[in-house]
């Protein structure tokens, strides 16, 4: 609980990451993970099939645990986060830009997007 509001404060920080879980930890279990040095939001997909024991991966992961420490003490190799986008339920595309590491970088990056990519962003 003491980190939460750090954690929840994406627009205000500029060193977020994330990144596969790919290093071995003994009490916790989640596939990615978001976060900076001071702490870690874990996601994974835990959602089943229903009437099966299998998890449904066309389903995004899903916030599972809260950790006070280090993203690199659970990923080995954590990117930045450059943008987060922005839709609402219903909508098929993504059409509001909600952060960015730095000013303009979206509009200037957008080009070199893959046309995959592309095709969900309507900004």
């Amino acid at each position: 609980m003491a980190i939460m509001e750090q954690m929840l404060d994406l627009r205000n920080s500029k060193c977020y990451k994330i990144g596969e879980k790919n290093l071995i930890t003994r009490d916790n279990d989640f596939e990615m993970a978001m976060g900076n040095m001071n702490g870690v939001m874990g996601y994974d997909s835990r959602i089943r099939i229903k009437g099966t024991n299998k998890v449904d991966r066309t389903k995004s992961p899903i916030p599972t645990t809260l950790l006070n420490n280090s993203i690199t003490d659970y990923c080995s190799r954590p990117q930045k986060i450059m943008f987060i986008l922005q839709k609402s339920d219903g909508e098929s595309t993504y059409n509001k830009l909600f952060y960015e590491i730095k000013r303009d970088l979206f509009q200037t990056e957008k080009e070199f997007f893959t046309d995959g990519l592309k095709s969900l962003i309507s900004i």
